[in-house]
C-alpha cells in the first residue's frame, strides 16, 4: 500500500515518528466486532490494570457510559468540553491521584487533555476518524515501555453513522469529504483485515515492504489457536518449537517427530539427537497428530520449510514472538556418524569415546578427526577391542592414534566390557 497520498509532508513525518516511537511488541492491538459493547467495556475495565481511557463518539455517550460503569462498581470520571471547568478539573485530579480505574472522554474532548496523562490501556468505543488520529492518541497517552493494550470496538452500524457524522461536519465548509471518507476506509480495512495489524499499520505509513508479523495482536494470536485446534495444544506447540530450536533448525518434519516421540531412528542416532531435552516428551502423542500440528504451523507461517530433496523447517519471526525461546540451549551437533538401520550401536559408549577423543585432541591442539575418524569410532563400538593388537588392527587406527589415546581407550573399553558381563 502506498503512502497516504493526500496527507501533507509534515503530517506524514509526524505520524511516521509517532508509529516508530513505540515498539510493536509492547502494544497489543485488539479489534472486537459485533454488538454488546457495554458488556465488553465492563469486562475489559475489570480485567486489566488501570488506569485506562475510554474514548466515545460524543459527550452524551461518555456520560451514559460513566453511569453504566458506576453501576458495575467500576470507578470512573468523565472529561468533556461541554462540562463546566470545575467538573473537568475534578476528573483530572481523581485520575492523577489514582482514584479512578477508567477515564472517559470523547474524540473532540481528547484533544484538550494534558500531555502528561498516561494510561495502561485505551478503548475506542467508536470507530476513529483515521488511523493517523488513532496512532497519535496511542503514542501520546499509552505508558511506555511496559506492555499496553488498545481495544477497538465496533459494530455494523458504526461505519454508516460515522459517514453521516462526517457529512454533517463538512457541510458548508472547505473540508474535502472525499478525503475524510478515504481515511475512514483505511480504518475499515484495518478492522477487517486477515493478517497482522502492526504489519498493516507499517504498510500504511511507510509503504509496501517485507515487515515481520508482530505476534502480539489479536490476529497473530488467532493463528496460534488455529494451529493448535484446542487450547491445551499450546503446550504441544511450545514443545515442538523448543525441539526445533534445540536442534538448530537443521532437520525436517520426520526427524522432529522422531525426537519428540523418542524414536531412535538412523538420523537421531547419527547426530545423537537423543540428548535433546525434548526427546520423548511427546511419546504418548500419535505421530500423525504431531505431523498435523507441524503442517498447520507451516500453513500459518509460524514455521518455514525450505525447498529441495531434504527440506528442513525453521521458526519464522512471528513464531518466535509467540513463545519466549531465548533461554533454549542448542545442541552441539557432531559430524554425522553413518549408522545403518540394522546396526546395534551402544549410544552411551559412543558419547564416552567421543568425549575422550575430544579431550585428547584439545590437549594437542588438534581437530578431533586427526585422532581417529568417525568410521573408526563406529568399528570400535561394534567390536569393543580389548588388546593393543585388536585396536591397531582396526583400519584407520594406527601407531599415531595409539600414542595419543590408545591406553585410555582400552581402559574405557575394559570398564564397558566388565559392566556387560
Amino acid at each position: 500500500m502506498s503512502n497516504y497520498r493526500f496527507r501533507s509532508q509534515s503530517q506524514t513525518v509526524n505520524t511516521a515518528l509517532s508509529i516508530r516511537s513505540f515498539p510493536g511488541s509492547d502494544i497489543r492491538f485488539y479489534v472486537s466486532p459485533g454488538s454488546e459493547k457495554e458488556a465488553k467495556i465492563i469486562k475489559i475495565a475489570k480485567t486489566f490494570n488501570g488506569p485506562g481511557m475510554l474514548i466515545s463518539h460524543d459527550p452524551e455517550q461518555s456520560r451514559y457510559l460513566a453511569e453504566l460503569l458506576d453501576d458495575s462498581n467500576v470507578k470512573c470520571s468523565v472529561f468533556t468540553v461541554d462540562s463546566i471547568l470545575e467538573d473537568n478539573q475534578r476528573s483530572l485530579e481523581n485520575l492523577f491521584k489514582s482514584r479512578v480505574k477508567l477515564f472517559i472522554t470523547d474524540e473532540s474532548s481528547c484533544r484538550e487533555l494534558p500531555v502528561e496523562m498516561q494510561f495502561r490501556f485505551i478503548i475506542h468505543e467508536f470507530i476513529p476518524d483515521s488511523l493517523d488520529s488513532m496512532i497519535r492518541i496511542l503514542t501520546k497517552y499509552l505508558i511506555q515501555p511496559i506492555t499496553a493494550y488498545h481495544f477497538l470496538l465496533y459494530d455494523e452500524q458504526d461505519m454508516y453513522i460515522k459517514r453521516k457524522i462526517l457529512a454533517e461536519e463538512t457541510a458548508g465548509t472547505d473540508t474535502d469529504l472525499t478525503k475524510k471518507l478515504e481515511a475512514l476506509k483505511y480504518v475499515y480495512d484495518y478492522c477487517f483485515r486477515a493478517g497482522c495489524r502492526i504489519k498493516y499499520l507499517k504498510s500504511y505509513f511507510f509503504g509496501k515492504g517485507k515487515y515481520p508479523e508482530c505476534g502480539n495482536c489479536d490476529l497473530c494470536k488467532k493463528k496460534l489457536s488455529r494451529a493448535s485446534g484446542r487450547g491445551d495444544d499450546k503446550e504441544k506447540i511450545k514443545t515442538i518449537l523448543v525441539c526445533i530450536t534445540e536442534t538448530r533448525e537443521k532437520f525436517g518434519k520426520n526427524t522432529i517427530c522422531d525426537i519428540l516421540r523418542g524414536t531412535f531412528s538412523v538420523t537421531v542416532r547419527s547426530y545423537m539427537l537423543y540428548r535433546a531435552k525434548t526427546f520423548a516428551l511427546m511419546r504418548d502423542v500419535r505421530r500423525k497428530n504431531i505431523r498435523e500440528i507441524l503442517e498447520k504451523l507451516c500453513a500459518d507461517k509460524i514455521l518455514r520449510q525450505t525447498r529441495g530433496i531434504y527440506p528442513t523447517i525453521s521458526i519464522s519471526p512471528s513464531g518466535r514472538k509467540m513463545f519466549d525461546l531465548s533461554g533454549v540451549k542448542t545442541l552441539e551437533l557432531p559430524k554425522k556418524l553413518k549408522i545403518a538401520p540394522g546396526d546395534e550401536i551402544d549410544l552411551e559408549l559412543i558419547d564416552q569415546i567421543r568425549d575422550l577423543r575430544r579431550a585428547k585432541a584439545r590437549e594437542l591442539d588438534l581437530p578431533a578427526f586427526m585422532v581417529f575418524r568417525d568410521r573408526v569410532l563406529k568399528e570400535i563400538v561394534q567390536n569393543v577391542p580389548q588388546t593393543r593388537e585388536d585396536l591397531i588392527g582396526i583400519n584407520g587406527f594406527g601407531e599415531k592414534s595409539w600414542n595419543i589415546c590408545g591406553r585410555a581407550l582400552l581402559k574405557l573399553l575394559a570398564t564397558i566390557e566388565s559392566r556387560t558381563k
